[in-house]
C-alpha cells in the first residue's frame, strides 16, 4: 500500500469534491431504501410508514451499510465505487472498522449542526467534512478505477 506524502508530492492525490460525494450518497441512500423496502416486504412491515420503530430500523440499516462498506476491501460504498472515490486515513491507509464507526457516528454531529458539517466539504482545502476531520479521514479519487 502506497502511503500518501502530501507535503512532498501533493499531486499524488485528488480529493473528492462535494458534488461527487453528494451523488455517491444519493445512490447509497436509494440502495439502502430499496434494501429496507425488500426486508420490510419479507417481514410484512411498511418501511415508508412514519413510526418510531421503522425510523430506527432505517437509521441502523443505513449506519451499518456505511460502516461495513467503507471499512471493506474497497473502502467505499457502492455509490462511492460507482463515482470512483474511496475513504482513507489522513496518511493514505485504508480505514479500519473502528475508523469507519467513528466517521459515521460523527456524521450525526455534521447533520445536527444544520448540515454545516457536510457543507464544509465544499470549502475545506482537503475537501473534508466535520466528520472527516474528527475521524482523521479523507475521501479521495480512487486511482485504481478507470
Amino acid at each position: 500500500m502506497e502511503i500518501l506524502d502530501y507535503e512532498n508530492n501533493p499531486q499524488q492525490i485528488v480529493y473528492a469534491g462535494f458534488m461527487k460525494r453528494f451523488v455517491a450518497n444519493l445512490i447509497d441512500f436509494i440502495l439502502v431504501a430499496l434494501s429496507g423496502w425488500a426486508i420490510g416486504l419479507i417481514f410484512g412491515v411498511n418501511i415508508f410508514k412514519e413510526s418510531w420503530g421503522v425510523k430506527w430500523f432505517n437509521n441502523i440499516l443505513t449506519m451499518i451499510y456505511f460502516i461495513v462498506m467503507e471499512a471493506g476491501k474497497n473502502n467505499a460504498t457502492i455509490g462511492k465505487q460507482i463515482v470512483g472515490i474511496k475513504v482513507v486515513t489522513t496518511s493514505g491507509e485504508p480505514i479500519t472498522l473502528q475508523d469507519s464507526l467513528v466517521r459515521n457516528l460523527c456524521k450525526i454531529l455534521s447533520a445536527a449542526l444544520l448540515m454545516i458539517g457536510f457543507i464544509m466539504v465544499a470549502f475545506s482545502v482537503k475537501k473534508q467534512g466535520l466528520h472527516d476531520m474528527i475521524a482523521g479521514t479523507l475521501v479521495i479519487e480512487d486511482k485504481a478505477k478507470p
